[in-house]
Parts: structure tokens; sequence; C-alpha cells
């Protein structure tokens, strides 16, 4: 027997980048709350490698779901084995992919083996990494016994919103946009015209990196000049095999990708960017909805649920380090250091000596906890050792529970890498940063945080590359010197300030800018952004899709 009314589906297509599984992974669970009849089928790789692992068993913990949210939330792993880095891991879920979106679509797929299969799903909500999803759903539908069948697809970028509006969409400074342009200079440059040339892209990456003192110029962005967007492309990987050089090419694509979409989902307050959603749907003619950082609704009071802060053994051993410090140093005494997933000064290891030194040495004791298995490779063993002896450092290189770190009473500072979800996190807890951005969107999100808002510090003289022997925008009578002691210099000068009057006040900051952004969760823009997704639940032949009215809301709820 056929139900009247069948439960709408959405699925969700997720990379192997953990920064970028979260949020959506999230906003899915998010869904299912919002919508009690909703079931989202979320699809990621199986694949494992040395800088990803499928994190949802731990994301589902944490998420802590109730029986019946758990019930629609169907987990779907594409392939197995070991990948040697991200791309493979990307590749290989493309291999599998088309096989289970023909299931789906044909209506055959059942999370259940002994129940109902699932209605075709009315939406697709993508990481914009993984763009090529769009055409390859488009070809399972010709293809399949449903060909009339309609998927929308909204693409994810699970970034700040300044850094779509730079890299990814038409603006006042690169109105054809960024990646257009850069491809452009470089098919005039080489007289190649494939995007997929190695000349072609070299000199895209080459015109990346470049030295000249440009002003990026731009609706709500911060004045810096262009070399700064790459504050560290010396210090991590960046050969022609590194993620890095691949940035540029997976961008020229994206930017095309988000044409052929329905709309763009950005996981960034508007309080954060008032009015830029609505500024970018104008100038692109495609919705842009700043639906703000996908948290379960109870973290925006009390933070992480306790039941769930310790999950693995691990886990206990890292907050009793904290309870410690806790009862020996004081409240909001220590700082926690974390880099991601991702990146690390790999290629300047000193960097990150440095950084323990002055940790180390710091008086009074500055106590710290630093965590992440990739960053900690490059720290050598000699330094490890003090770092036990000193009894107030802790490294950790397993996985730690960030979201009680952040909320635990001994934490004061986040030190991180300025990514999207760590930024967000911090906030979240009412935690002030120091921020140590290294690519792509994390420079942009540090200035934001650090000139607009200042509830950040940035580390300036750590910079690399086209940085060394060039001033910031904000410092102009100050080149960057590239010499240790002067980045020693500028970390031992804010440990100091972070325990004094300049810290306390970024304190007093960043928590109006958490109150301002639970707000906008509560009653403004991201509210309503959630509250848009119900158009999909019916078929869309039934339904317009627009998001101007979330993006005008946010606008003028927040000026």
């Amino acid at each position: 027997m056929v139900r009247a009314n069948p439960p709408a589906h959405f699925v969700f297509g997720t990379s192997p980048l953990l920064g970028h599984t979260r949020p959506i992974f999230s906003l899915a669970v998010n869904l299912l709350e919002e919508h009690p009849d909703l079931h989202a089928t979320i699809i990621g790789t199986g694949t494992t490698s040395p800088v990803f692992s499928p994190p949802f068993e731990r994301e589902i913990a944490l998420a802590n779901l109730n029986a019946d949210m758990r019930s629609r939330l169907h987990v779907v792993l594409l392939g197995e084995g070991e990948c040697p880095d991200n791309l493979s891991q990307i590749q290989s879920l493309f291999t599998h992919l088309p096989g289970f979106l023909n299931k789906l679509v044909e209506g055959k797929y059942a999370p259940d083996p002994d129940g109902e299969p699932l209605q075709p799903p009315t939406l697709a909500v993508i990481d914009g990494v993984i763009n090529p999803f769009i055409d390859v759903s488009k070809d399972v539908i010709a293809r399949s016994s449903r060909p009339y069948h309609r998927l929308p697809v909204l693409i994810v970028v699970p970034t700040d919103t300044l850094t779509q509006y730079l890299y990814w969409c038409p603006n006042e400074q690169f109105p054809d946009g960024y990646w257009p342009m850069l491809y452009d200079r470089a098919k005039k440059a080489t007289g190649k015209d494939d995007v997929e040339d190695i000349d072609l892209r070299r000199e895209v990456y080459k015109l990346w990196n470049d030295r000249s003192p440009v002003v990026i110029d731009i609706f709500g962005f911060p004045k810096m000049f262009h070399y700064e967007i790459l504050p560290q492309s010396e210090s991590i990987p960046h050969s022609e095999a590194s993620f890095n050089f691949a940035f540029p090419d997976m961008s020229i694509k994206n930017h095309y990708a988000i044409q052929k979409a329905d709309g763009v989902l950005l996981p960034w307050s508007p309080a954060l960017c008032p009015g830029l959603g609505e500024h970018m749907t104008r100038k692109f003619h495609i919705p842009h909805l700043q639906m703000g950082p996908q948290f379960r609704s109870n973290w925006w009071k009390d933070g992480i649920d306790d039941q769930v802060r310790e999950l693995f053994p691990q886990d206990h051993d890292i907050l009793a380090f904290l309870d410690r410090c806790k009862d020996e140093y004081g409240s909001k005494s220590v700082l926690y250091v974390s880099f991601g997933t991702l990146f690390a000064p790999s290629e300047r290891p000193e960097l990150l000596t440095t950084l323990v030194d002055t940790l180390l040495e710091s008086d009074p004791p500055l106590p710290f906890l630093f965590a992440g298995g990739y960053a900690q490779h490059f720290i050598p063993d000699s330094l490890r050792e003090r770092v036990f002896r000193s009894k107030h450092g802790k490294l950790v290189t397993t996985f730690v529970p960030q979201q009680a770190v952040l909320k635990h009473e001994a934490t004061g500072w986040f030190l991180s890498h300025a990514g999207s979800n760590s930024t967000n996190e911090s906030i979240l807890n009412g935690i002030p940063m120091i921020l140590w951005p290294f690519t792509i969107d994390q420079p942009i999100i540090a200035a934001q945080l650090s000139l607009i808002h200042r509830v950040a510090f940035e580390l300036l003289e750590v910079r690399t590359g086209p940085n060394r022997g060039q001033a910031p925008y904000r410092r102009q009578d100050k080149p960057i010197s590239g010499k240790l002691e002067d980045v020693a210099a500028e970390m031992r000068d804010l440990w100091v300030k972070i325990r004094g009057q300049e810290g306390a006040e970024m304190r007093e900051r960043v928590l109006h800018l958490r109150d301002r952004m639970r707000e906008d969760w509560s009653h403004g823009g991201a509210k309503k952004a959630i509250q848009s997704f119900s158009q999909f639940l019916q078929p869309t032949s039934k339904v317009t899709i627009s998001f101007e009215h979330a993006a005008n809301h946010a606008a003028k709820h927040l000026h």
C-alpha cells in the first residue's frame, strides 16, 4: 500500500574535509529538528587517508539526537580502503556516486532492508568541493525512469561570507569574478586555453601569489593588500601535488558550478556581515543565504551537552588537565592551541618551535593545551620532553573534544588557524582568539575578527612568502621581517596583552558578539533561513526557489 503523503527526503553530499563536513551534517540535524516528517540521507566517502576518516560516528554522538531524529538520519559511506590524500578520496567518491544516486532517484533506497524505500529526494545540499555532483545528478536523472524528476541543488560554501564575495561572486573590484580574472590573465601570459593545462595552472598559482601591492577594497571588506590573502604560502605544502596548488583549479570550477546551482548556503552569521547575503544575491542573481553557524539550538544557550563532553577515553585525560589548570591557575587561564586537521607550518617548523618555546618561558606561567596530531609531527622530541616536564603545558596528538575544551571554565583563549568552524565555536563559548591564518578563507576571517569586530589578535610576524619584506595594510610603517626573533617578540608581547586590560576588553566584545549571533539564530536571518527549507518538502514543480526574503530580513534586523 502506497502512503498518501510519504515523508519528505533531502540528500546531503559531503567531501573528505572535516571542516566542510561538520556544518553540512549539523544543517541536516537542525532541519530534522525543524521538520518532524523529514528524512535526511548524508553521503560521504567510506575511504580513509592520513588527514581524513569518516567522522559521522562522533558527530552523531555529539549531536545527542533523540530516538526519532536518529531514525530519520541515514549515513551512506561510498567506497572503502586507504587513499593517499583528500583529492584521491574525492575521486573515489565519484566512482561510486552515480550508482547510489540512481537508487535514490528510482525510489529504491531503503535505509532499513526490511522497511519501505524513501521517496526520491526533493532537495540536494552539497559541499562546493564536490560541485560535479550537479552534472552527475542531472545525468543520472536523465537516464532514469523518472527523467522529469526535479532535484534542486544548493551549494554549501563552508566559509565566511566575505570570502565567498571575494572569490566566487562578481564584485565591484572584479566584475567578472576573481578567478575568471586570474585565468584570463594567465591565458594571455601562456597562450594556453585549457584550464587543465599544467602551464596555465602554474601561471594562475603564480598570479594568486603575486607580490604587487594591489589593495582589495570591496563591500564590507577590511582593506588589505592582495599579497595578504596568502600569508603562509611558503610555510605550508605548495608543490604541484598540494591542496594549496589545487585550490585555484577547484575554485574556477566552483565559480561556474555556482551558476548551475539553485542557491548558495553560507554557514556564517548575518551578525558578522549584515546585508552581504542580500548584496550578493543582487550581484550574482543567485540566492545567497547566510544561514549562520549550524549548532544545535540548545548549544546557543548552554554550549555542548554535558553528557557528551567525554566520548572517548582520551577525552577524560584532556578535561582532567583543564580541571587541574583551573585549580592551580584560575578560570580563563589556559591558552588552547589547535590548527585543525589540514594546515600547519610544516615547511617552516621553526615557527611552531618558537610558539612552544615562548609559551614555556612565559612568566608567570601560561598554561596551554596544544591539540592536533598533524601540527605536532613537526615539533622535535626534545621540545616535547620540555613540555612534559613543565607541568603547565600539554601536547595532544589525538582528536580533542573541542567544544568541551572551549566550554571548560579553565579555557581563556583560543589560538587557531582562523577556520570558520573553529572561530564560530570560539565565539559560541565566549572565548577571544589569537589567529594564525594560513590560506584560502582563513586570512579573510582573521582580518574581520581582528580589525572589524576586534574579538581577536592576529599574529603578523609569522607571515611568509610574498608578505616577507612588505608591510600589512594595517601597519604600513613596519614590514614583515621574517626573522624568528621578531616572531618570538610578537608572541611574548601577546602573552602579556591577553592577561591585561586589552585582553579583558576583548573578552567583553566577544561576549557581546555572541549575544548578537544568538539573537539572529533565534529571531533573525539565520532563523528565517532554516524555516525557508520548508518549500522543498513537497515536489519542486509546485514551489518557487527564492531565499531573498531571508536575506532581506537579516539586513533589516541587524542594521
